[in-house]
């Protein structure tokens, strides 16, 4: 069983969720425990808000952290790279994942036929040297991790072909661990004894590509997928369009995360550093006008304004603007859902109200 973050007003599958869309959902319900950092060193969201355990020393994997040497060994013994993404000393389903699966003596035996195993940590207390956090961070931004714990295959070049995200118990951990050899073997028979960047045939590009999952292709294949555009122009119809099309679809994606990202940490900050709501009102006002030729990104920044209008109490245009929200035609479920569960808070609220009664009610109570 795969577990998440429980976050009250919106529906999370860390499968499909984007880097931006979980700092927007972490933004708004306000009851989640912890969030994904937008400084590049700091750690990454957990997939649960449980804390590691304090009443044992927890016990930790014995990998290594050294990358250059691993990739060394993996190419010495013609094997691929596990990287284990976690925040050793805070994340509990992290640890809980070692202590479940990751150090058992059999683990060892089991991954290390496949793969030189690799821990790249994201610690709060423990500080590491800053060339390892750079890197540790670059990667998790080049491979796309977005939550602890992941696990992330990658072949000889860094370049990824499966993952496993969260925390699992020990059988779907090894179902999932099974798909990820299926894949590294398709990739394998595709890539034939030749490096990825080394590839000049056309249709063995096409073939390495088409074996991997559509959610490892969007997270580190851009410029293969650019050389397939490339050689198949004027070449191969087929393929040339199947991979013009799909790196259009990825980079439009990409492009989407990265305003996400970029908005809701310019809304965080305006609003731990503004002296009146005019100020992050103002914020949220100039980024709704520059996308006003995109209506999904109005329904993001309309989302948080209304969040922004429930935390000040303005009660009446925080709801006038959620039924906007709740009639757009282009508003996910998931972000429909977020407003329409603020609405009925607020007219839970204002009937307390009403009555005499606090109106202060926990977030988490209102599903």
């Amino acid at each position: 069983m795969t577990k998440f973050f429980h976050l009250p007003l919106f529906s999370l599958s860390s499968r499909t969720c984007s880097t931006g869309m979980l700092l927007l959902t972490m933004t708004i319900a306000s009851t989640a425990c912890v969030t994904e950092s937008i400084a590049a060193d700091a750690p990454a969201a957990e997939t649960t808000s449980e804390e590691a355990p304090a009443e044992k020393t927890p016990k930790h994997v014995d990998w290594t952290s050294d990358l250059a040497a691993a990739q060394k060994q993996a190419q010495q013994e013609d094997k691929d790279l596990l990287l284990f993404f976690t925040g050793s000393d805070w994340c509990g389903y992290c640890i809980k994942l070692e202590e479940a699966v990751l150090t058992k003596p059999e683990t060892a035996e089991r991954i290390g036929k496949h793969y030189i195993p690799v821990v790249l940590d994201f610690p709060n207390k423990k500080e590491l040297p800053e060339d390892v956090k750079t890197r540790n961070a670059e990667l998790k931004t080049k491979l796309g991790v977005r939550g602890f714990p992941t696990l992330v295959a990658v072949d000889g070049d860094m370049l990824p072909y499966s993952t496993i995200v969260g925390y699992r118990e020990p059988d779907a951990f090894w179902e999932s661990f099974g798909g990820m050899t299926e894949v590294a073997d398709k990739l394998t028979a595709a890539k034939d004894g030749t490096s990825v960047s080394q590839i000049e045939d056309v249709a063995q590009l096409d073939a390495v590509l088409k074996s991997l999952p559509d959610e490892v292709l969007k997270n580190g294949w851009n410029a293969e997928i650019e050389r397939a555009v490339a050689m198949s122009e004027g070449k191969d119809e087929t393929i040339h369009e199947t991979w013009s099309d799909k790196l259009a679809e990825i980079k439009k994606e990409q492009d989407d995360a990265r305003f996400m990202s970029e908005t809701v940490a310019g809304y965080s900050q305006a609003r731990r550093e503004a002296d009146s709501p005019e100020v992050v009102l103002a914020f949220l006002n100039k980024a709704r006008e520059e996308s006003k030729d995109r209506p999904d990104r109005v329904t993001i920044i309309d989302t948080l304004k209304v969040r922004y209008f429930f935390d000040q109490k303005m009660f009446d245009e925080a709801t006038a603007l959620a039924d906007e929200v709740i009639a757009s035609e282009v508003a996910p479920a998931n972000m429909k859902a977020t407003v329409e569960a603020l609405k009925r808070q607020i007219k839970f609220m204002k009937a307390r109200e009403a009555d005499g009664k606090p109106a202060g009610v926990p977030l988490r109570t209102i599903n």
